[in-house]
């Protein structure tokens, strides 16, 4: 599995991600990131590869008007480009008539969103998000660490996530928007 780490400061989205990949009882180290740039937005996904896959080089996201709510251009507009995405790059299931796709967090304007794999978008109150296996890790030491620079934060939430579970790996890798 993995963890995504995200939090905002002072305008800015800092999301970082470790490099483990997990089936069965294996685990390797991906050589690629799973935090990355598209266009405007910054993007740490846990889950699927090739959601991943399709996030980075396939989602082409619609321009959002800046004088529109973010949260609402969010859940209408982009959410609607990623379920085209994920279903026409073959990574959208569907039961009982229900779409799901994965789990990522997402920085745009000063902000940090969560989308679950049913599309809901969230955005906390506290400014700070964390996926994947070693969430509830990555969220006691980024409550521990009010205070500190937010990349060093970002890391010492990735460094208690690896070091008490299993299924994350280094290297981390943070990025900024």
């Amino acid at each position: 599995m993995t963890v995504i780490v995200g939090l905002c400061d002072k305008g800015k989205v800092y999301i970082g991600g470790d490099s483990a990949t997990t089936a069965s009882h294996d685990i390797t180290s991906l050589n690629q990131k799973k935090v990355f740039r598209n266009g405007d937005f910054l993007i740490g996904v846990t889950g699927s590869v090739r959601m991943l896959q399709l996030l980075r080089y396939s989602l082409v996201p619609p321009k959002h008007n800046p004088t529109h709510d973010i949260l609402t251009y969010l859940v209408n507009e982009f959410v609607k480009e990623v379920r085209a995405c994920l279903k026409n790059g073959g990574c959208l299931e569907t039961r009982d008539g229900i779409e799901t796709g994965g789990k990522f967090l997402l920085g745009h304007g000063g902000r940090l969103f969560y989308m679950g794999s049913d599309f809901q978008v969230s955005e906390t109150m506290c400014g700070y998000r964390a996926i994947g296996s070693a969430e509830d890790l990555a969220l006691g030491s980024l409550y521990t660490s009010e205070g500190l620079a937010p990349e060093g934060r970002v890391l010492k939430a990735l460094g208690a996530a690896q070091k008490f579970n299993v299924t994350v790996r280094e290297p981390f890798y943070v990025e900024v928007l």
